[in-house]
């Protein structure tokens, strides 16, 4: 939202506004470009939070909660459009080793330790990550074909 604001601060005056607009509908976006661009303007535009109505509050909260790459939920939906249940569980698993060298250091620096930095990704998700766990399985049993 910030670079939508910043964006529009910078380049604004010499945008086509004609234009995005048409593209906008034309991409069936044109209420969302707009809310987004309103919100964003809204809320960066002053140093305190301005009154904002009950949906604008709610896309605030989208957009704070999200992250860089949406929320969990959204990310599992759109992996299982292009994969079924059982090959998503298991590239998740046993990602590639690629994967796994920037993942798990010790693999990054030796990759025949591959098997082993697996042993060492479950047993940190089931001790560490055991809350991120629950979200996944539960969005792919909401999610899955």
């Amino acid at each position: 939202m910030l670079d939508c604001y910043v964006y529009c601060k910078v380049k604004g005056d010499t945008l086509d506004w004609d234009y995005i607009t048409a593209q906008c509908k034309q991409l069936k976006i044109a209420d969302f470009e707009q809310e987004r661009r309103s919100l964003a303007i809204k809320v960066f535009s002053t140093c305190t939070l301005p009154e904002l109505t009950e949906s604008e509050q709610e896309m605030l909260m989208y957009y704070l909660s999200a992250g860089t790459y949406g929320t969990l939920e959204n990310r599992v939906k759109k992996k299982l459009k292009d994969q079924t249940k059982t090959s998503y569980i298991l590239r998740n698993m046993f990602p590639n080793v690629a994967y796994m060298k920037q993942s798990v250091k010790f693999v990054g620096k030796c990759p025949i330790l591959y098997p082993v930095g697996i042993v060492y990704r479950w047993g940190r998700v089931l001790a560490i990550r055991r809350d991120y766990l629950k979200k996944v399985i539960k969005a792919v049993k909401n999610y899955a074909k």
